[in-house]
């Protein structure tokens, strides 16, 4: 199981809350009980799971492991005197108590809109940009920052027109509308709309054609000039937008409908490459494409709940 949760970035859908960063949070976790009540969470959680094979032999086993275990890793920003923050620490506890048996994200489908949010459970009070100092998984950096290369960085930032975006890493991106231009030193540039002048990249729902404008994706039963189609549907060896093949049909395009996954098979060979029925559980795989669970561990496999591992 991870324990190494204390530094958290992350990219999540929008409306979902993670690691205390809810503007309507207004209760907390104090420093003193925060081990206890995280490993409480965590284990009830995991105990309440149906796992192969559970990571603890019993919940007081895993509560005593667990809490040990978090309390040595808070130990550093303790003693490096710095700032506990408790809506953080709530943020942790309500992952777990919060969470299912599933994986650890589920795409609901509703949004395609993602956000960065970091906390941490020990801050400083130096600003932005300012010299820092670590304390082993914790620094003196300001609420919602952490020292890197001993500076003060935002992990969330956006980044502005014709900024630099050459170390974007941690979630951080371009301002919307605009992309990271793939140039030896990249800056934020504008990403173009159907009709601009291209290179690589063309705003949602369109795509860079080989004239080199920005076009709309062909739709079922237009034509398709670069192998591109709307989603449902996939490039015909004629190049005309079509249904995805399904079993035992080619996959000239390397698509097929979601019952299905494209075995390019001996890629030596001039056979072509076709589509088979995705595989039950228990029967071998080389990837998840090919389960219909979508779990691949040498055969197909059940999901394993995320709070199991």
């Amino acid at each position: 199981m991870d324990v190494n949760i204390i530094r958290v970035v992350a990219l999540v859908v929008t409306s979902v809350v993670v690691a205390g960063c809810s503007a309507d949070r207004v209760s907390g976790v104090g420093e003193s009980s925060f081990a206890s009540d995280l490993a409480t969470a965590e284990c009830i959680s995991v105990f309440s799971c149906e796992c192969d094979d559970y990571p603890y032999p019993d919940e007081a086993f895993c509560r005593d492991s667990v809490e040990g275990i978090y309390g040595a890793l808070l130990e550093p920003g303790r003693k490096a005197g710095l700032s506990f923050d408790a809506e953080c620490a709530q943020g942790f506890v309500d992952e777990y108590s919060e969470g299912e048996c599933g994986s650890v994200f589920v795409d609901t489908g509703e949004s395609d809109t993602l956000t960065c949010s970091y906390c941490s459970l020990y801050n400083g009070d130096k600003a932005l940009g300012e010299d820092c100092t670590q304390y082993s998984d914790f620094d003196d950096c300001g609420s919602g920052m952490f020292c890197e290369e001993g500076k003060c960085f935002d992990p969330c930032a956006v980044i502005a027109a014709g900024e630099s975006c050459e170390d974007r890493g941690w979630g951080r991106d371009c301002e919307p509308g605009y992309h990271c231009s793939p140039d030896a030193e990249p800056v934020c540039t504008k990403t173009p709309a159907t009709g601009e002048a291209c290179q690589y990249y063309c705003a949602e729902g369109s795509y860079c054609n080989f004239d080199e404008v920005c076009a709309v994706l062909p739709k079922l039963g237009e034509p398709c000039d670069s192998a591109r189609c709307d989603e449902g549907s996939a490039c015909s060896n004629a190049a005309i937008c079509v249904q995805p093949p399904g079993p035992d049909e080619e996959c000239a395009s390397g698509e097929c409908r979601t019952t299905a996954f494209c075995d390019y098979g001996d890629l030596d060979s001039a056979e072509p490459a076709i589509c088979r029925a995705r595989k039950a559980t228990g029967e071998e795989c080389d990837g998840f494409d090919q389960c219909e669970t979508g779990y691949c561990d040498e055969t197909c496999v059940e999901e394993q709940a995320w709070l199991c591992e």
